[in-house]
């Protein structure tokens, strides 16, 4: 099956082999170890790094199984800003003129976001009779509420209505609708005015199964140490974007720190990250020795915090997407056996409910994570089952392996039941 992936955000592992895989990177080996043929629609900008790393448009053919299609556009420093607009609405006006020049797929799975190439995808799909697979991992432009002050929302709502029309669009005409939970296909069925129906499935983020070197591990584990952490006390972690604070409670993280610093000596915070917000918090918890903000740290660094620490922290808004939403931090933390304490309500609060590997706490609400902080320190036995429980739920529901072999059967399901409507 020649199949057509479009992501133009998640890095190119043609060009970062080092990195690991994200959706698009595990979706792409996962469909060639099933025997497809992958052309994969990306950009030659870096998303994360904001860099360009080519500069202009080209196609790659890297094996019989996998070849890049890279679209050139302008670049952008920030995440939300006209130009980052601009690049979008570039890359799918150039995708809408090379799709003509490329053979017809079999299925074409696109990443939504990004709005323009999802709604230019399902118009080619509908014009050529190509299945069209939305994998829904952000509900854009409905996010983009969520940054701004209650008291804007209401003229955001009026200055986003073009993008609301293109995402009612695309979901309307693709022919399949995938989502990272199934609050997330329930809303792409809501964008498109039908309910989910048996080509829709959720299949969550699941991270890849790198580990470090020996030599990488030996170093990481010396950096933290150097740091002053010891196998001995309870490290709270956070690794992850320190940016706008209305989507970030970390206020309340660092005021609970502050609290348990006499009552809980044990207790460390180690909060990494970069963003706009990093001096703010630095500041903030200024005073507190028990809170480390390293700034940005390698992978390997990452890997042995994970497996170093007794709790995960997601601290959170439960804003309207991140309510519908599991962050792909917990599926890192999960990964390495690590409990969760969340401060998000929604999809996330009932799975850790229901697997009974996390604890979610109120939003805003400093002294209550303080005390359940110290409840889970004391609770040695607790901890160790929340650990347990951790393991069992990513081995059997969030393991790649199992998520996105699923996801490429169900892909194939689609393709299948079009051809057989087609035939008939």
């Amino acid at each position: 099956m020649r199949v057509w992936l479009i992501d133009i955000g998640d890095p190119l592992p043609y060009f970062h082999p080092e990195d690991r895989r994200f959706r698009a990177g595990n979706i792409a080996d996962h469909l060639m170890e099933a025997g497809h043929h992958v052309l994969w629609w990306g950009s030659t900008f870096d998303h994360a790094r904001k860099r360009h790393e080519a500069d202009r448009d080209s196609r790659v053919d890297v094996s019989p199984q996998l070849a890049y299609r890279l679209l050139h556009a302008t670049s952008y420093s920030k995440n939300v800003s006209v130009a980052r607009v601009v690049n979008h609405w570039l890359i799918g006006r150039k995708f809408r003129r090379y799709a003509r020049t490329e053979a017809r797929p079999d299925v074409i799975v696109c990443s939504f976001p990004t709005l323009d190439m999802s709604y230019e995808a399902t118009r080619y799909g509908r014009e050529r009779d190509v299945p069209v697979v939305l994998d829904i991992r952000d509900l854009w432009p409905r996010v983009m509420l969520d940054v701004v002050p209650d008291w804007l929302r209401g003229i955001g709502r009026v200055a986003l209505t073009p993008y609301f029309r293109m995402a009612a669009q695309a979901c309307r005409k693709a022919t399949g609708l995938l989502g990272i939970t199934p609050a997330f296909v329930e809303w792409g069925a809501s964008c498109a005015g039908r309910d989910v129906s048996e080509l829709d499935g959720s299949f969550p983020l699941a991270n890849d199964t790198w580990t470090p070197t020996d030599a990488q591990l030996t170093e990481a584990r010396g950096y933290w140490h150097s740091r002053g952490l010891r196998e001995s006390d309870f490290v709270l972690c956070l690794a992850g974007s320190l940016g706008t604070r209305r989507l970030l409670d970390l206020d309340a993280v660092i005021l609970a720190a502050r609290q348990l610093r006499e009552s809980c000596p044990k207790c460390r915070f180690v909060l990494c990250g970069t963003g706009d917000s990093l001096e703010y918090y630095r500041n903030l918890a200024r005073e507190c020795q028990n809170v480390m903000l390293p700034g940005w740290v390698d992978r390997a660094k990452i890997w042995a915090l994970l497996r170093l620490a007794s709790v995960g922290l997601v601290p959170y808004a439960s804003t309207y997407s991140l309510v519908r939403s599991y962050p792909i931090k917990v599926i890192e933390y999960l990964s390495a056996g690590l409990p969760i304490l969340s401060s998000v309500e929604g999809s996330l609060e009932q799975l850790l409910r229901r697997s009974g590997c996390g604890v979610t706490y109120p939003n805003r609400a400093p002294e209550v994570l303080a005390r359940t902080i110290s409840d889970l320190a004391a609770d040695a036995s607790r901890l160790a089952e929340m650990r347990r429980q951790a393991i069992r739920l990513y081995e059997t529901e969030l393991h790649p392996d199992k998520v996105y072999g699923a996801m490429v059967r169900h892909i194939e399901h689609v393709a299948a039941t079009l051809d057989r409507r087609v035939v008939h």
